[in-house]
């Protein structure tokens, strides 16, 4: 059976992996994941998904099957990864640049997954009116894996 979705590797003991779902938990063996990479020197759009691991470590995960318009991003992330609202933060900025150049997808529906600490980080660094642009988190929390967009200017 060939399962084609976007997950973490949460525990690797050499011989059995597992793998951290949207909404659920798998044990497989190394062999039959695909790792996936990003350029990061290319200035087009990047896409990754991210979750704090454990021990401090970030967990990234490139996106496959990205949609080239906008406008399906948040159907994409609905069908593809189960999430109930999917909604968009903008206004993430890079050091030195004059205009924000990232934004983050994240649950809005979620209240049972793991806080993503990683997100609540980059939340707490916004202005009130840009968190005031979209729903707030279920129960005030950024949860499981959120998705950072690089939007280079």
């Amino acid at each position: 059976m060939r399962v084609s979705q976007h997950g973490f590797v949460v525990k690797d003991n050499g011989e059995k992996v597992e793998v951290a779902l949207p909404k659920t938990l798998i044990c497989c063996e190394p062999a039959k994941l695909v790792a996936k990479t990003q350029d990061t020197r290319s200035k087009t759009h990047e896409i990754a998904m991210f979750f704090a691991g454990a021990k401090g470590l970030v967990n990234v995960a490139a996106m496959e099957e990205w949609p080239t318009e906008w406008a399906h991003e948040k159907p994409f992330l609905a069908e593809k990864l189960e999430w109930g609202n999917p909604q968009i933060l903008g206004g993430i900025e890079r050091a030195g640049m004059p205009k924000p150049s990232f934004m983050m997808y994240y649950d809005a529906a979620d209240a049972t997954s793991t806080v993503n600490n990683i997100a609540e980080s980059v939340a707490a660094l916004l202005p009130s009116y840009e968190l005031g642009k979209v729903p707030a988190p279920a129960g005030g929390k950024y949860r499981g894996a959120c998705i950072l967009v690089y939007s280079p200017m």
